[in-house]
């Protein structure tokens, strides 16, 4: 991706931000992104078209929360962890100019009151398009019907792909077998991982210490939008703790069961389509990637598949 960093940092986090704000983040020739990372000690990675919608900061945590409220400020909209939704709107012309406002007061005070970016067109049939987390497409669209007294029509709504990449056929004839070491320069390895879960078509079975990656939330929750059959075995003791999961995981319509223990639950595996097994000591955390020396495997070893999907079943029914 496009990436302008000063340093590499020890904490991370992964913002979901509408592309069409990237270019005011960039500024003239990089102006922009270069006084940001040197003001807030941080570095700032865009994604290419082709790679999402993921911007990957790097820094200290008071540093990265200074750069949320900067950027806040100068696009009108705030960095989230949650996955963008793309909603579009047919408006009369002649309304056009009551969507915008004075000088842009309008349009300001929807970005500002649903929480979305929102982009017009007049030029277009489909004139007015609007860009956040569903919950602030429902703020938006419930604002426009009662700024134009009805007169406006949803054309299509979508999700946002987090990442955008090719999917592995997990049920390939040939052998896979790999083994991936942390941490690295950049995402490569991280992006290869997550490409594996997203290739599941019909189910992922999720054994794991704790989960607090974004990237790897939105891979799953987009799994199971999807139709994927998932469920989850966690630790009871990590379910609770400051950034996991879970919750959000059970809220969404996830089976999930924990160890209820006074041990760990301490196992870090999956299975995904029951063809193909990831396992090895990194933790589903942005730590594991990023600082710590982690290993995943990957393999379509038919008894270690049927050996790690027996014990998943096990724990399931252990753990009901």
């Amino acid at each position: 991706g496009l990436f302008f960093s000063l340093k590499r940092e020890n904490r991370m986090k992964e913002w979901q931000i509408p592309r069409g704000l990237y270019g005011n983040i960039i500024g003239r020739g990089g102006s922009t992104i270069r006084e940001l990372q040197e003001k807030f000690n941080v570095g700032i990675k865009l994604p290419k078209e082709e790679e999402g919608s993921t911007v990957t900061v790097s820094g200290a945590d008071d540093d990265i929360e200074n750069l949320c409220e900067a950027l806040t400020s100068l696009l009108h909209f705030r960095p989230t962890t949650e996955q963008l939704v793309k909603i579009s709107y047919r408006v009369d012309p002649s309304n056009i100019g009551r969507v915008i406002g004075p000088r842009g007061s309008t349009i300001r005070q929807l970005q500002n009151e649903s929480g979305c970016h929102v982009d017009v067109n007049s030029r277009e049939e489909i004139n007015v398009q609007g860009e956040g987390t569903a919950d602030n497409v429902k703020k938006l669209s419930e604002a426009l019907v009662q700024l134009l007294d009805g007169s406006v029509d949803v054309v299509g709504e979508e999700r946002v792909e987090v990442f955008k990449e090719e999917t592995f056929d997990l049920r390939t004839s040939k052998d896979i077998a790999e083994a991936m070491f942390f941490p690295e320069e950049g995402d490569e390895r991280f992006d290869r991982f997550l490409t594996y879960l997203a290739s599941a078509k019909h189910t992922m079975n999720i054994c794991v210490f704790t989960i607090t990656s974004n990237r790897i939330r939105n891979v799953i929750l987009n799994a199971h939008k999807d139709g994927v059959k998932v469920r989850i075995i966690s630790d009871d003791e990590c379910s609770q703790a400051q950034g996991s999961d879970i919750n959000k995981f059970r809220e969404e319509g996830i089976e999930v069961r924990l160890d209820s223990s006074q041990y760990h639950m301490h196992h870090k595996f999956a299975v995904l389509d029951g063809s193909v097994l990831v396992s090895g000591s990194f933790n589903w955390t942005e730590g594991a990637a990023e600082n710590n020396w982690e290993n995943i495997m990957v393999t379509n070893s038919k008894k270690l598949v049927y050996s790690f999907a027996q014990e998943f079943e096990t724990l399931w029914r252990k753990f009901e």
